[in-house]
């Protein structure tokens, strides 16, 4: 999968992409946006929404992303842990689903 397929492509300001095979060498600095994906998996509570969301090969590269690029980025990984305790952001329509 290419960054340019993401979903929020577009719109997403984030310099650290877990599309990016060569994320985990960038910089991330403290303030930076980081993925909305990376965010919403955070959230146990929320996961099964984020299947829903997008596809299913977008979610394997979060959920193998997720581990390395909070264990990479510090500030990332603190985003993440603040997010965990927040309301998902995402837009669920009960009408769409993502194969």
């Amino acid at each position: 999968m290419k960054i340019n397929e993401c979903p929020q492509y577009e719109s997403c300001n984030a310099p650290i992409c877990p599309l990016d095979e060569n994320c985990l060498n960038s910089t991330h600095l403290e303030g930076e946006a980081v993925c909305l994906y990376l965010r919403e998996y955070s959230k146990l509570a929320t996961r099964d929404d984020l299947r829903g969301v997008i596809s299913k090969e977008h979610y394997q590269v979060i959920d193998n992303a997720y581990p390395n690029v909070s264990e990479r980025y510090n500030y990332i990984k603190k985003a993440l842990a603040r997010s965990a305790n927040n309301p998902s952001k995402l837009k669920l329509d009960s009408k769409r689903s993502v194969n």
